[in-house]
């Protein structure tokens, strides 16, 4: 991959709170994330332009987020709604992910395209790499936007490897635990969907099953165990899963999971942030305060995407954790999952 692939169509551009990070201590910093915009109003006439230059720019993009973890496009003609949308995701040839084992109230716009979380506007949606409760989790995200909020409503982007180094050094014991015991994630569902809930997915929804011997058997394959509350709730509990992974390019320790979002949601007891969907694979319970150090500490370290109309965001899920900030007024923002 060249240093200028993206030229002479696309030119780098700048957000605010936008980091220099190391993907390894031996290579220089790049742009977290790297922003590209048009050269010139002429570099794309319109939408059949844009996807061109994606399906032609693929295996250039795929290096760059292997290097910066994410890229986000502002400024692309055509790129106006959820088919829109769909139309760029698949001019990637990738492989489309199945939203199964997630935890977000959401729901499918136009083909690969979904809502983002459609919990309430108010609250903030912790730190995860998506899926990452799951044994498999989507390689790539695109977030796009329809509409941005009145006001608030960034989804926010920490760099994994960066992540790992912060807290391996603020907290060596939690990383050293990780390691040892792996971490639970606990999830209680309703059978529907609670749209009140940042993790208010319903088990049919989540497992895609329509009753409960279909949903033993999707549970048995993602190795998830489980129990039946006294009202009726379906309470899992994870395999213990590492959080962390390897980065396959440089074979260095990154901060992948869901301890950030299972924290400050309030799904398993209410009040927030809680403990209570967190477990270490022996069954003992995390400390709260040092969960609240490293939670503090992340929020240190994040970039504030502030959305604009026609704005896409393309995610190495891998190397890329995201969050999103509480908002007020209409606001359209969509994902698609990618296997890639």
């Amino acid at each position: 991959m060249s240093s200028q692939w993206y030229a002479p169509a696309l030119v780098p551009s700048t957000v605010p709170g936008q980091r220099k990070v190391s993907p390894s201590p031996s290579s220089p910093p790049v742009d977290f994330p790297l922003v590209l915009v048009p050269s010139s109003p002429s570099a794309f006439k319109d939408r059949s332009q844009v996807l061109a230059w994606l399906s032609a720019h693929k295996s250039d993009l795929e290096a760059a987020l292997e290097l910066h973890g994410a890229v986000l496009f502002r400024g692309l003609p055509g790129l106006n709604d959820a088919q829109d949308f769909d139309a760029f995701g698949k001019s990637l040839s990738w492989g489309e992910f199945a939203y199964v084992n997630g935890a977000a109230p959401r729901t499918k716009v136009f083909g690969s395209v979904y809502t983002t979380n459609e919990g309430p506007a108010d609250t903030l949606i912790g730190w995860h790499n998506e899926v990452s409760q799951s044994i498999s989790p989507p390689a790539r995200l695109i977030f796009a936007c329809e509409v941005a909020a009145q006001s608030g409503g960034a989804t926010s982007f920490l760099y994994g490897p960066e992540a790992y180094l912060k807290i391996s050094e603020a907290e060596p014991d939690f990383v050293t635990k990780l390691g040892e015991k792996g971490i639970v994630y606990v999830r209680e569902m309703s059978e529907e969907t609670n749209h009140n809930l940042n993790n208010g997915r319903g088990w049919k929804d989540s497992y895609n099953v329509k009753t409960k011997e279909e949903l033993a058997v999707a549970l048995e394959k993602l190795k998830v165990t489980y129990e039946w509350t006294p009202s009726g709730n379906l309470l899992t509990y994870s395999p213990p899963l590492p959080g962390t992974r390897a980065n396959p390019k440089t074979n260095l320790p990154v901060w992948f999971n869901s301890i950030g979002g299972a924290f400050i949601d309030t799904t398993v007891t209410l009040g927030a942030p809680s403990d209570k969907g967190l477990q270490w694979g022996d069954r003992s319970a995390p400390e709260h305060a040092q969960l609240q150090r490293i939670f503090d500490l992340l929020e240190g370290i994040r970039v504030d995407v502030d959305w604009q109309a026609g704005d896409v965001v393309v995610v190495n899920n891998h190397l890329a954790l995201h969050a999103r900030r509480p908002y007020a007024g209409k606001r359209k923002v969509y994902a698609s999952l990618w296997a890639a």
